[in-house]
């Protein structure tokens, strides 16, 4: 059996203001055992701001029952996909004619991390007819910093890879809901539709000058 740890500290803050100006603001610190003992621990703050114009006494329309907009910006972070001990320097049992001996069987990294992503949210929300009509708009910007992946090494060192914190991905897309209540009463229909334009791009998969081999160097591009 294994065991790894983790410590968390979390707060929380909303405030309202006449059903019309929304904020909270969040913060999260996480430490986890599986990262090396000089980055266990991870800082991740959010923040979000809403503004309810159906409710200003200037807005007037018997067709817009709600118009709200919204942005928000957070970060997370990440631990999984790694083992319990990915930070530590480990030992198995080799088999010589000498007999069973301890070798190295996976190095040490220090400085391993947590994996952090930041996204930034606008958006909309549309109520018309007493809202039977709804619509919610949504364009976000994802980014991803130090992947934790393996980062491939010279031969001679003895092994292949070494679990790293290298490479960054962005996502960023346009999502849309509809949704509409048809009929009401003895009988009910609704209906909804959603569609979404995604776009992904790695921004990066290595350090600058990573040792691919022992006769390959790939430079960051």
């Amino acid at each position: 059996g294994t065991q790894w740890g983790l410590a968390s500290f979390y707060f929380r803050e909303n405030y309202g203001f006449d059903d019309r100006y929304l904020i909270t603001l969040t913060g999260r610190a996480d430490g986890s055992s599986r990262f090396g003992d000089n980055n266990r621990f991870g800082f991740f703050p959010s923040g979000s701001i809403a503004w309810r114009v159906s409710e200003e006494e200037f807005f007037n329309t018997g067709t817009v029952s709600d118009l709200k907009l919204r942005a928000s910006y957070g970060v997370t972070g990440n631990q999984d996909g790694i083992s319990n001990f990915a930070s530590r320097g480990l030992f198995g049992v080799g088999n010589y004619r000498a007999g069973a001996t301890l070798i190295p069987s996976q190095l040490s990294n220090t400085n391993l991390s947590w994996e952090s992503t930041s996204q930034l949210n606008v958006g909309l929300d549309l109520g018309l007819f007493d809202n039977r009509l709804t619509l919610t708009t949504d364009y976000f910007i994802k980014n991803t910093e130090d992947l934790l992946l393996d980062r491939i090494i010279p031969g001679i060192s003895g092994f292949s890879t070494v679990i790293d914190n290298i490479g960054a991905i962005e996502n960023r897309g346009l999502e849309l809901a509809l949704n509409g209540v048809i009929l009401t009463g003895d009988l009910n229909w609704s209906s909804s539709f959603n569609i979404s334009f995604i776009r992904n791009e790695i921004k990066r998969l290595a350090v600058n000058d990573q040792v691919l081999g022992d006769s390959h160097i790939l430079s960051e591009g």
